[in-house]
């Protein structure tokens, strides 16, 4: 077992971060969060770009990119009136990758529980 791996992890014996670490991936617990991150995932966006392409009102995806930077998923730039967010996290393409890749484990293994074996 690979020691240092999970000596990087002993934080999470201290009740205080452990809520904070929750707080943060309830952050990331919301369907039009998890699309921006996507979209975010390629380029830098501005805000305008971001209710177009997600289809919501500009005062929701303003909350749910606030929500997004205050948690320090993003981090943003004002260019004159226009803002623009990008991804602050490198590891945030990896971390929704192995999200996605497990989630359709566990369908199809839920999938494979309830199909009759003859």
């Amino acid at each position: 077992m690979n020691t240092s791996a999970h000596s990087d992890l002993s934080e999470l014996l201290n009740s205080e971060f452990r809520e904070m670490l929750a707080d943060r991936i309830r952050a990331l617990g919301e369907a039009t969060r998890i699309q921006l991150i996507h979209h975010l995932m390629t380029k830098e966006r501005s805000v305008k770009e971001l209710v177009e392409i997600v289809g919501k009102s500009q005062a929701t995806v303003s909350k749910h990119l606030s929500i997004l930077y205050r948690h320090g998923f993003l981090q943003q730039r004002r260019e004159g009136a226009q803002t623009f967010y990008s991804l602050r996290t490198p590891g945030m393409e990896s971390f929704c990758q192995f999200m996605c890749e497990s989630l359709k484990q566990h369908l199809q293994d839920m999938h494979d529980a309830a199909t009759p074996h003859p």
